[in-house]
This record gives structure tokens, C-alpha cells and sequence, in this order.
């Protein structure tokens, strides 16, 4: 289902853009100072990339300017430009549109198991995902791993009174276990990719040895998503 076909509802994103006035629903629920201030805080804290996905009505990135990406991603974004890791987040973004607190467990697992889901990915050239949605103390969230870097990507919904209008994306973080399948994950994206961007066949050791090198445990992981779980990431946005 195309967001538009939802909306409008009120709020009709996350952030405000239009000014409350007498009689007048604002179009958001909270400003953009507000949004950036929140994940500049949660980035140093958890000491991971954060961003936001306000996808309705029309898709938008709320990046935190004042937490750098990590080095390999940088060196992708560099050569590659932006679309590549767009195009994945909104795939994955995507997938909470017309999901709620109470059918979103249920209603994920079955989009993520669905030909749509397949074909989409396919459609922007992107391998098949190890996409699942876990859930820790009733809260719900989506993570996959990069189709691009195969960096793991973590999803949580953000709420406005039990509707899902935005969702928190923790991502480009590597966790040891996994260091092979980014390490393959990133050598056949570059292989596939090599003529399109010949730059990134000299880049691909160095891209490899920052993957390495910003490795953190299961446990860590784990510490991110509880924080995430604890902190209550959507009422701490908004708490209605």
C-alpha cells in the first residue's frame, strides 16, 4: 500500500513544518530542533549512526549532523553517491506503512516473507536480505543486514497514539560475528559494481580493513537494542 493512499491523517509526518494556527492542525508533532537534538543525543550515547524515516506523506531523511557515518560507508557514499543506501532504507522503511502496535509483529513477519518484499529489492539490483523482526519486552523492531556492506540496520517503529508515522533506523554497524558475510556481502557488491565505479576496486582493502576495525560484540548489540527498548525510543520522542 502507497502511503498516500493512508494519509491524511493527523499528524501527517513526524516533524512540523507548519506552524499551529487558530483552527489549524499543525502537519507534524514535534519541530526539527527537537528531532536533531534527540539524535545527536542517542548517537553519543549508543555511539552508532542514527537517522529517522518520516515516510509519510511523501518519504524524508532526518540524518544528525553532528555524529560522522562510519568510515567504510563514507568511502561508498563518496564514490557511489547517496541512492544506493536511499533506496535500502526506504525499501525497509516502507515495510512499517499501515502497521500499528498491535498487528505490527505479525503483519512484518508476513511482508518480509512476501514476493513484494522480494521484488522490490530486486528491482534496485539488491540481493536477498537476512531481514527479521525481533521483539524485546512488547516492543517490536525490524533488522537486516545492508544488501550493499551487509552492516547490520536496526528499525524501530516510532508511535503517535498507536500508529506507526516514522520509524528510527540505528545502522552501519558491524558486529563480529557476522564480519565474513560483510566482508563477502562488500566484495560482490564491488565485483558487481566494478565498472560502474572503478574507483571502488582500489578502495575495496581499505573499505574491508574499516570494517574490521569498527567490529563490536554481540553483547554491545545487544546493549544498543536494550537502551532502544528501555529508553522507550517512540514515547521518548513523543510522549502522547
Amino acid at each position: 500500500m502507497d502511503a498516500k493512499q493512508i494519509w491524511p491523517i493527523v499528524p501527517k509526518k513526524l516533524e512540523i513544518t507548519d506552524e499551529l494556527k487558530e483552527n489549524i492542525y499543525p502537519d507534524g508533532v514535534i519541530p526539527r530542533t527537537y528531532t536533531i537534538g534527540f539524535l545527536t543525543e542517542l548517537a553519543n550515547t549508543i555511539k552508532q549512526v542514527v537517522a529517522i524515516r518520516d515516510f509519510v506523506p511523501e518519504w524524508e531523511m532526518i540524518d544528525c549532523p553532528f555524529f560522522d557515518r562510519k568510515p567504510y560507508c563514507e568511502i561508498l557514499r563518496g564514490i557511489c553517491g547517496n541512492n544506493y543506501c536511499w533506496n535500502s532504507d526506504k525499501i525497509h522503511a516502507d515495510l512499517f506503512i499501515d502497521v500499528n502496535r498491535y498487528n505490527g509483529y505479525n503483519l512484518l513477519n508476513e511482508k518480509i516473507k512476501s514476493d513484494e518484499y522480494n521484488k522490490k529489492l530486486k528491482e534496485k539490483d539488491f540481493i536477498k536480505t537476512t531481514a527479521s523482526i525481533e521483539k524485546k519486552k512488547e516492543n517490536f523492531f525490524l533488522q537486516y543486514n545492508c544488501p550493499i556492506l551487509g552492516c547490520k540496520e536496526i528499525l524501530f517503529p516510532i508511535y503517535y497514539k498507536d500508529c506507526i508515522i516514522a520509524v528510527l533506523i540505528a545502522g552501519e554497524i558491524v558486529v563480529d560475528k557476522e564480519i565474513e558475510l560483510i566482508k563477502n556481502t562488500t566484495n560482490n557488491w564491488i565485483n558487481k559494481h566494478q565498472y560502474d565505479y572503478p574507483e571502488l576496486i582500489g578502495k575495496c582493502k581499505d573499505i574491508i580493513q574499516k570494517i574490521e576495525k569498527n567490529a563490536i560484540s554481540t553483547t554491545e548489540l545487544n546493549n544498543v537494542i536494550e537502551f532502544a527498548v528501555q529508553t522507550g525510543i517512540s514515547e521518548s520522542m513523543i510522549a502522547l
